[in-house]
Formats: C-alpha cells, structure tokens, sequence
C-alpha cells in the first residue's frame, strides 16, 4: 500500500513471502528485502524488493538478521524496528 508502484504491481504476488531485510533505503522509510526461494518460483524472478516499512510484519531474531513477510494488513513502523544502531 505505501511501497514504491514498482513493488505495489506485484503486490498480489508479494504478500505472505519471507524474506530479510537486507538494507535500508529512503531515510530509513523503505526496507530492502530479500525474499527466501529460487528465481523461478519469485515474482518475476526478482529476489530484493524495496518495501514500505507499513507494508511488513517484522520478526526480530535476537541472534540473527530481522526476517520480514510482506503483509500489509500488520504494519509496522520504522521506530519500532532495531536496525543495529
């Protein structure tokens, strides 16, 4: 809903993957994450997508990298996510 209209086309595709956050981008107001799986089964065959931190559910390992689905209906705001500062 608020990540770029390049990631917005293949929402439907999107939501409900898993991935990890990568990078931040934009100030800090888009994640770029790489989604789990092979190219062949990714939308398009795209790994990293740049996404909205309202558009993610964030699950913050404590000894691992943060870990991301794409689910829009559980926002989550940028303040609420440590990113190893």
């Amino acid at each position: 809903m608020h990540s770029p209209a390049s990631s917005r086309r293949f929402a439907s595709l999107l939501i409900g993957r898993q991935g990890t956050v990568v990078s931040i981008l934009r100030n800090g107001t888009l994640a770029l994450i790489a989604l789990e799986g092979e190219s062949g089964e990714l939308p398009g065959g795209v790994r990293r997508w740049s996404v909205h931190w309202d558009d993610l559910q964030i699950d913050s390992g404590v000894n691992g990298p943060e870990k991301a689905v794409v689910q829009p209906q559980h926002p989550v705001q940028a303040g609420d996510v440590d990113h190893g500062s």
